[in-house]
């Protein structure tokens, strides 16, 4: 896993974002960008190259399900692998969102070593 890989964590609570971004950095993993809505994760993936997205399912205005579909659709940043972040776990929500782009998932709560897998799986 390549540690200095730039990650940005998208989730509308920034309680749930610290969690993400300490269990990371806990990894060892540096340059980190936190993005409270879908909107705001768009303007940063324009305005920088990221090697990784961990984003929440569940936010308002832009759900993370949304968000995959609009970082899928855009030939910049199609490539970027995919974390979804949920508390859901319907099959139906895991389905779409694996047809639509997402790398893996993450059930909340989750460990540290649920993401470090999810990490050494996709990087």
């Amino acid at each position: 896993m390549d540690l200095e890989t730039k990650i940005l964590v998208v989730d509308d609570f920034q309680f749930a974002r610290r969690i993400c971004i300490n269990v990371l950095k806990e990894i060892g993993l540096k340059d980190i960008t936190e993005a409270s809505s879908g909107g705001s994760a768009l303007t940063a993936l324009a305005k920088d190259s990221f090697g990784l997205v961990i984003t929440d399912h569940n936010m308002p205005g832009m759900t993370g399900l949304e968000l995959v579909k609009k970082i899928k659709a855009d030939d910049n940043t199609k490539n970027i692998p995919i974390i979804m972040i949920t508390s859901e776990g319907s099959k139906g929500i895991m389905l779409e969102a694996t047809e639509s782009g997402v790398s893996a998932f993450l059930n909340k709560p989750f460990t540290k070593d649920d993401l470090l897998e999810k990490l050494e799986r996709i990087l």
